[in-house]
């Protein structure tokens, strides 16, 4: 039998899996901590918008169809009932410039006319020009445009990009 004196420190055993272990947990609470604050920047910053587009909207005095509205969706019908040449129907066209609008560009206007082709005018107003550039790339890919052109750009009160757009249109 060997027997003698251990004069050394103990071996570990759990020691380093116990180490390891409360790394882990660390490092888990560190993320945890840094997702959660990150979640609350988020959350303050979508309040602090949600109360400046409450502010800008009770500012805006909400708007009525004009008659100029119900001349123009008169027009979409008529040309569509009848049978003009590449006529295309007035929900076409709608469905057109609702799925091409990007966040934050707002319709102020929509004219339609069909000599001598059809067309649209798009009245918009945005905070910026990347959000126009995004509406022409938009309009430029979609399978009923022909062509479109920037026709005026202006600033706004408030520092807003008003612009208006001629879509020309090709039949179905």
């Amino acid at each position: 039998m060997k027997q003698g004196i251990h004069l050394g420190r103990p071996k570990p055993r759990l020691g380093r899996f116990v180490a390891l272990l409360f790394a882990a947990a660390g490092a888990g609470t560190l993320v945890m901590g840094v997702l959660y604050q990150s979640a609350r920047t988020e959350n303050a910053a979508l309040a602090n918008e949600v109360v400046s587009l409450q502010e800008f909207l009770e500012k805006t005095e909400p708007r009525l169809p004009s008659d100029e509205d119900r001349s123009v969706a008169a027009r979409l019908r008529l040309a569509l009932d009848a049978g003009a040449s590449g006529a295309i129907p007035p929900t076409a066209v709608l469905g057109l410039v609702e799925s091409t609008l990007p966040e934050n560009v707002v319709l102020e206007r929509l004219s339609y006319g069909t000599s001598p082709k059809p067309g649209i005018q798009l009245d918009v107003s945005t905070l910026d020009s990347e959000r126009v550039t995004e509406l022409q790339r938009r309009l430029q890919a979609a399978p009923l445009v022909s062509a479109t052109s920037l026709l005026e750009e202006r600033r706004l009160e408030g520092g807003r990009l008003a612009v208006r757009i001629q879509v020309d249109l090709e039949g179905p």
